[in-house]
């Protein structure tokens, strides 16, 4: 077999991080909806960069996994087994993605991510953990899960997840849309929690939502409208291009982990004075939901696509036609869902 080929390429990674000198054993499992995620880390810096998002839903005295990524760094041993014009579309690598194998580069990093299909099993190669990128440490292994996600019933999804342990909603739009603002009012309510404001796990035959990553990230200039949201921000963050909160760290009681997902809520800024909650209809829900995750996502739109119409046809859709003070914003949300009890 030559370098060229998937299954030698991915077996070349995998045997790097068994040899590497600063591999130290560290293993972490992580609760994926009902599965089980090993996460083994060449070194504790590189643990401590990737874990922070993940940090809520670690669990111990786990016997086996559904799952399992390598994560290291080291220098690779031999160039790359393809060249320029082997880039596709978000960092896809011709001849690298086969039904059994997924394989993307990210452009600035220089990482290197695939999955086997065949084992679940993930890699997560950089030459140098310092160049992770912040928003890396947001969403790790995000394609990676996405990738694994295609042969079960859960989706990733590029959307919010709010509510209470016995009936949530999605939150979903495109850039602006109040998304984030939104979701992260949730956390001046007693009653409200949040599953993640960027993506969440949703089991699309099930429809439960599931939190995966806790970080939730707002624009800098929206923190002097949103101050109670000051003293949560990561600090020492600050190449970031948006402030960052590990709500695991600040607010841990704010995060939801499982939920019982009902509603869509599809997030118009209007700048009213009150906060309104109104029916929408099915096909805006789709529309908000798949093009966005379908293009932050790489490989499988086919599948996502499935997911995404199964999805929003078992929820109710609604428009949160959004005023501009958070607290009241908050209080509709709340309202809506002891009103629909």
């Amino acid at each position: 077999m030559k370098l060229s080929d998937p299954a030698f390429f991915f077996d070349t990674l995998k045997t790097l991080y068994t040899n590497s000198d600063t591999r130290s054993g560290s293993t972490v499992h992580v609760q994926l909806a009902e599965k089980v995620l090993a996460i083994h880390f060449s070194r504790p810096e590189i643990k401590v960069y990737m874990l922070a998002s993940l940090s809520h839903i670690v669990v111990d005295n786990v016997s086996s996994a559904d799952i399992t990524i390598y994560c290291f760094d080291s220098p690779l041993l031999t160039a790359f087994p393809w060249q320029a014009r082997d880039y596709g579309v978000q960092g896809a690598i011709e001849g690298f993605n086969t039904t059994r194998f997924q394989t993307a580069y990210q452009h600035g990093s220089g990482a290197v991510m695939m999955y086997d299909h065949d084992t679940k099993e993930g890699i997560y190669w950089i030459k140098d953990f310092t160049d992770i990128p912040y928003w890396e440490r947001s969403f790790p292994f995000r394609s990676i899960l996405h990738w694994w996600s295609r042969d079960t019933s859960l989706i990733l999804l590029h959307a919010a997840g709010i509510g209470q342990q016995h009936s949530s909603a999605l939150l979903s739009g495109k850039s602006g849309s109040g998304k984030s603002s939104t979701t992260l009012s949730c956390l001046l309510r007693d009653d409200l929690q949040i599953a993640g404001d960027d993506y969440v796990l949703v089991d699309t035959e099930t429809s439960t939502l599931y939190s995966l990553y806790n970080c939730a990230k707002v624009e800098w200039d929206n923190l002097e409208r949103l101050d109670f949201l000051k003293p949560l921000v990561n600090t020492n963050i600050k190449e970031a291009e948006k402030a960052m909160i590990f709500m695991h760290e600040t607010c841990k009681e704010k995060v939801m982990q499982k939920s019982k997902l009902e509603y869509a809520f599809i997030p118009v800024v209007c700048r009213a004075n009150k906060t309104t909650i109104v029916e929408c209809t099915e096909a805006e829900v789709l529309k908000s939901i798949a093009p966005t995750t379908m293009f932050q996502l790489p490989f499988g739109q086919t599948e996502t696509f499935r997911k995404c119409i199964t999805l929003s046809k078992r929820l109710k859709p609604y428009r949160i036609e959004l005023g501009t003070n958070a607290t009241e914003i908050a209080a509709a949300i709340s309202e809506f869902l002891i009103d629909k009890k």
